[in-house]
């Protein structure tokens, strides 16, 4: 499906697909492909899910990271989702999103 989806075949998935996809072309560097991908989730899936932030983080998806970090309400979530983060191996554009959700609150 990736090399379908980087060659221009805009397939019917399901969220999970496009997270695979995205995973796929993120390790193989078609980071076009990443960028569908992360516009297709923004538009699927509209609640708050906390095991999504790793992907964002992974594939440095710096849109749909800011997306998931708006959602945030408490500083509790917060707290809980950095936990889980690797922020040693996290990209400089996910820290900047990071700092910026935690200085604006």
């Amino acid at each position: 499906m990736c090399a379908q989806v980087t060659h221009g075949v805009r397939l019917q998935m399901d969220a999970m697909g496009y997270r695979n996809v995205a995973r796929i072309a993120f390790h193989f560097g078609f980071f076009n492909t990443v960028r569908y991908c992360e516009k297709q989730l923004i538009v699927m899936e509209p609640k708050l899910k906390t095991n999504l932030f790793k992907l964002a983080v992974k594939c440095n998806m710096r849109t749909y990271l800011v997306h998931l970090l708006k959602q945030i309400e408490t500083k509790t979530q917060m707290i809980n989702i950095l936990s889980r983060l690797d922020l040693e191996e996290m990209s400089s554009e996910s820290m900047k999103a990071i700092a910026a959700k935690i200085f604006s609150s």
